[in-house]
């Protein structure tokens, strides 16, 4: 089972979640049971689900945009 901690490493982003796996943050995110193909966008994330298994996920595919800087004017 993927953890959000080891997700948010990886990827470089600051998650606050009460759930400890990835599928259980994904429902979160979604804000529903998760089905084949919903996505959502996560600071410089983009998430879909590839497939769930019993209403659950199992596999997601992420893609990274670049990081925007903030310029300071």
């Amino acid at each position: 089972i993927a953890t959000v901690e080891n997700f948010a490493r990886e990827f470089d982003v600051s998650i606050e979640s009460e759930n400890v796996s990835i599928g259980g943050w994904v429902s979160e995110m979604i804000g529903k049971i998760p089905e084949e193909g919903d996505q959502f966008e996560y600071e410089n994330l983009f998430i879909r689900v590839r497939s769930t298994e019993n209403h659950r996920v199992s596999e997601i595919e992420v893609k990274i945009a670049p990081k925007t800087e903030e310029i300071e004017q």
